[in-house]
């Protein structure tokens, strides 16, 4: 665990320490960051922070631990000590010892004029114990026009060449939950096949 520094511009405390009544933390977990950068889940405590949840001991103790509240949240925090949340640790791709962050693969998916939306999720793999799998939505008008291969080449500049997804699928919808996130536990489920079948070369996309 490891407290952010005192002068940190994104929060105001006097000071930190392991007394301190309100802090923030975080795991450092990765490497192959740029310099100056750290990555890890967010911790937090204080007075207006909760200590459980009502009447959940299973899940409290899973997120409350020695006086932290464990987010869920994976952030990378500068040298600079300002924080950006990256993507939430249980759709965070783990992929040979390396974190890949969907949400950042899917804003780089999505900045691409022929998609709607897209999601990506981790697929289990041998070698790697993850990959991400890219689920896209296009526009109407561009089904059938655009490839796996056109969205890698789109940005494949614009991520580490790691991060590249193994396949790309193209679905008519992104699931969502109730308020209006994406449902990647469903889709985890759902498309397992197709990577399975996508490494006999019968979905389209990509091999990494």
């Amino acid at each position: 665990m490891i407290l952010l520094n005192k002068g940190s511009p994104s929060f105001t405390f006097p000071e930190l320490d392991e007394n301190t009544p309100a802090a923030i933390a975080y795991t450092s977990a990765t490497t192959g960051l740029p310099k100056g950068v750290e990555m890890g889940e967010l911790l937090l405590r204080g007075p207006w922070i909760a200590g459980a949840y009502y009447k959940d001991p299973e899940r409290s103790n899973e997120t409350f631990k020695d006086g932290w509240y464990y987010s869920n949240d994976i952030v990378t925090v500068d040298e600079e000590g300002y924080i950006l949340v990256q993507d939430r640790a249980k759709d965070l791709i783990k992929s040979g010892g390396e974190w890949i962050s969907s949400v950042e693969l899917e804003n780089k998916i999505m900045a691409h004029p022929a998609v709607v939306e897209a999601a990506v999720i981790a697929i289990p793999d041998a070698k790697w114990q993850e990959r991400p799998l890219a689920c896209v939505v296009l526009k109407e008008e561009e089904k059938g026009k655009i490839s796996g291969e056109d969205i890698i080449n789109f940005i494949k500049d614009k991520v580490a060449k790691w991060w590249l997804p193994n396949r790309v699928i193209f679905i008519d919808e992104v699931p969502k939950i109730s308020v209006g996130k994406f449902d990647k536990k469903s889709m985890r489920q759902k498309y397992f096949q197709a990577w399975v079948e996508g490494q006999k070369s019968k979905v389209e996309g990509r091999d990494a």
